[in-house]
């Protein structure tokens, strides 16, 4: 909101109401009652700043349109934005600098522009904490601080995640209640505007995209494989020189045609490695006995990499050390090559490791970096419900920093409801792991919420640390209704919290499901009507088999294009009180 010069008594009337806010939240739990102190003065920069003015002969991009958009208004100043040569520089680096109300920001690459843009207009307090527009907070006035020049380069150099499914609907579907998919273009959107990007963003599996696009050369050498399925999986005999050359030849092809500033070379197996379709060479091959499937496919990415300088920054040879069983996810008896990058998934499926034990292991093997992959709180294992700690986040993000771990990935569900503060959180210390994680759930807190904020934390500190199942819905229509009772109908704080009586309704009929069609119909039908607020990803229930019945598979019931108005998720959220008042405490203990 602009700035508004206020009269002296009613400053001294905000003043004692803030100080009331105050009172409030010091006598909260955990982070937000933690003692707070004072932030550091801002170095005030000499002269007037002006109107906004954007320097910038690029193309336009979503970046720079949000720019003007958010400063519009605003006195910002001249900001200048110049592209530079890359050099040895990451796409994640930018250069920032204010002098006397003037900004430049040197940028190599979009996703170096966006990161810069962004870390300036998170600093000047443009806020976007969750996709739709209530969640958007902006500050009375750009700070008139000058900040030194230098160049910046985030914690984490690949910064990705996605919901379990993705957030395309399944063909035929109908989507009268989201004919454009603006669903999935909000979460994208918000994830820009939260640096959530990469340079390497994780190649998937590719043998069955190697058999599709060499179909007629393999179907004509089945001498390669071990019968018709591993040929269709790609899984190659690697004891044959030709069918190495041929794999060699179609990444080279595949990943090279139109490349842009980075390229990943995926060199992952199918799903399902290991199996009699996927056959070892003998014992002595390439010098070594005992071989596993692990060993294999990194001897493979070994001879990919082999065709692109080590010392090439810009290139990778990916690949997942991953898999069921004690062996697939192995390190191999070999060197990596400086330009393999292994994103290893310690916490899920394999069993030749401990979690931590895995990150440190393969930490000691490889010569650069590596990347990760985690599932947090994903829509197949958690149905949209709340199962993910935010406390846990700066321990692991620490101990895979540690461990030479430079790319997160993480597989997740696309669901506000559950995980907006979550992520909102994550990426903040993923670009910037000195930040405190108590001083930004803080902010998250009291910006979003205002006075509301303790009644909040505590619904998001038990999502956290004792979830209560079905027990849930009672306990958090109870916070809600407390939340609810701090705000003015129809405030900014007071729209975020009804937007989560809407995601608590889902957790009830969630849990009031009786496994009957007419049950399964009416959570998909409220699904729909709640489809604009973001809170569940709603792709993810059309798409897969999560709710029984499952002999009629997901039909699309009748009325799916009404979109519930705040004041009936109000009226809602009532008549849940009334049937479900909180019956216990949870008694905070360790």
């Amino acid at each position: 909101m602009p700035y508004i010069p206020v009269e002296i008594p009613v400053l001294r009337w905000l003043m004692a109401r803030s100080a009331i806010v105050l009172c409030l939240l010091s006598q909260s739990g955990s982070l937000l009652g933690a003692a707070e102190e004072p932030l550091p003065k801002k170095v005030e920069g000499s002269g007037t700043v002006a109107a906004t003015q954007i320097i910038y002969d690029g193309p336009e991009s979503s970046a720079v349109a949000d720019l003007r958009q958010v400063l519009a208004g605003f006195k910002a100043g001249e900001i200048r934005l110049e592209k530079v040569p890359q050099e040895q520089r990451t796409g994640q680096e930018f250069y920032l600098e204010r002098t006397n109300g003037k900004t430049v920001i040197r940028y190599t690459v979009k996703t170096s522009m966006e990161n810069g843009i962004y870390t300036l207009l998170d600093r000047w307090g443009f806020h976007w904490y969750g996709p739709g527009e209530n969640w958007f907070v902006k500050p009375a006035s750009v700070p008139q601080d000058d900040i030194p020049g230098r160049w910046i380069a985030p914690t984490f150099r690949n910064r990705s995640f996605f919901g379990t499914v993705g957030l395309d609907f399944p063909s035929p579907t109908p989507r009268a209640f989201d004919p454009t998919n603006r669903f999935k273009a909000e979460w994208y959107a918000w994830k820009r505007r939260n640096r959530i990007n990469a340079d390497f963003k994780g190649a998937g599996h590719a043998g069955t995209t190697f058999y599709l696009e060499n179909k007629k050369l393999l179907d004509s050498h089945p001498e390669w494989f071990n019968g018709t399925p591993g040929m269709r999986t790609g899984r190659i005999k690697i004891e044959v020189p030709e069918a190495v050359a041929a794999y060699k030849a179609w990444a080279k092809k595949r990943y090279t045609k139109g490349t842009g500033a980075f390229i990943e070379i995926g060199v992952d197996p199918e799903d399902g490695r290991g199996g009699n379709d996927d056959p070892l060479p003998p014992d002595g091959f390439s010098g070594i006995d005992k071989w596993n499937h692990a060993d294999k496919w990194w001897w493979l990415a070994n001879e990919v990499a082999k065709e692109y300088s080590e010392d090439d920054s810009r290139i990778v040879v990916s690949m997942f050390a991953y898999g069921d069983g004690p062996k697939n996810a192995l390190t191999p008896k070999f060197k990596l090559r400086r330009n393999v990058y292994p994103i290893i998934i310690p916490y899920a499926f394999q069993t030749a490791y401990l979690p931590e034990e895995m990150v440190r292991v393969w930490a000691s093997k490889v010569d650069g970096a590596m990347g990760l992959y985690d599932y947090w709180n994903i829509t197949q294992w958690s149905q949209g419900l709340p199962q993910f700690d935010i406390y846990s986040l700066p321990g692991k993000l620490k101990f895979w920093h540690e461990n030479k771990v430079d790319g997160i990935y993480v597989e997740t569900t696309d669901a506000a409801g559950p995980m907006g503060h979550s992520w909102w959180l994550a990426g903040q210390l993923q670009f910037d792991l000195g930040k405190d994680l108590g001083a930004l759930y803080r902010q998250y807190l009291t910006e979003l919420f205002g006075p509301a904020a303790p009644a909040m934390q505590k619904m998001y500190d038990r999502w956290s640390r004792h979830p209560q199942g079905a027990g849930e819905v009672n306990l958090s229509l109870a916070d809600l209704a407390a939340a609810d009772d701090l705000v003015p109908k129809n405030s900014p704080a007071w729209k975020r919290i009804n937007e989560l009586k809407a995601y608590v309704h889902f957790m009830k009929l969630f849990y009031a499901h009786d496994h009957t069609q007419e049950s399964k119909d009416r959570i998909y039908e409220y699904l729909y009507s709640i489809h604009h607020l973001f809170m569940v990803q709603t792709a993810a229930f059309m798409g897969q088999h999560y709710l029984a019945p499952l002999d009629k598979g997901n039909i699309i019931p009748a009325g799916t294009d009404r979109r519930m108005t705040p004041e009936e998720i109000d009226a809602q959220f009532r008549a849940d009180l009334a049937s479900h008042p909180k019956i216990y405490d949870v008694v905070d203990f360790q």
